[in-house]
């Protein structure tokens, strides 16, 4: 959205993809295609989910560039959370490709954070690890990544960091709404 869309100033990615993937996006005229997918690069764990982390397409060569989001385009200060585990995508790999082209067209490089042992859904604190469900596109269930210790802190700090650079950049009231256990005790 920030690269097409005017007014966004802020933008945190959460293991974003800097292609576009599943369809054809069209906007105001301009069309950009699907990265393309091999289905020879999906692995099998030994339980049967799919691993589809070397799926797609690199977004820097041949036809498949011509799916790269131009993120340069964007007027957004950019921040990146990044599951260093995530099996959906090469997440980490995005995101510093996104940082190489933002600056190479002189934008303000952006702020990457990287989580080890954290898998793609980062979710707000406390919410369960998602290990495998139901990926539409694919059409069977898939592995997401995350080691349940690792990417538990990883949720935490990630909604801390998300506040702290919405409230730097948007302005308003100073300080974060502190991660706190969702659940309660009974009597």
């Amino acid at each position: 959205m920030a690269s097409f869309l005017k007014g966004i100033t802020a933008a945190v990615i959460i293991n974003g993809s800097v292609a576009n993937v599943g369809g054809t996006l069209h906007y105001k005229g301009e069309t950009l295609p699907p990265i393309g997918v091999n289905k020879n690069r999906i692995k099998v764990t030994k339980d049967g989910f799919a691993d589809i982390v070397d799926a797609l397409n690199s977004p820097l060569e041949g036809p498949d560039q011509k799916s790269f989001i131009p993120v340069e385009r964007a007027e957004s200060t950019f921040l990146f959370l990044v599951g260093q585990d995530d099996h959906n995508w090469k997440s980490e790999f995005y995101a510093q490709e996104a940082s190489k082209r933002l600056q190479a067209h002189g934008r303000k490089k952006p702020q990457i954070i990287c989580y080890p042992g954290a898998g793609h859904y980062i979710e707000p604190p406390y919410f369960p690890l998602c290990r495998a469900s139901l990926h539409t596109l694919v059409g069977s269930p898939v592995i997401w990544g995350g080691e349940p210790r690792a990417h538990a802190m990883a949720q935490v700090d990630a909604w801390e960091q998300l506040q702290t650079f919405f409230h730097k950049h948007l302005g308003g009231k100073e300080g974060t709404i502190p991660a706190k256990h969702m659940w309660h005790h009974c009597c």
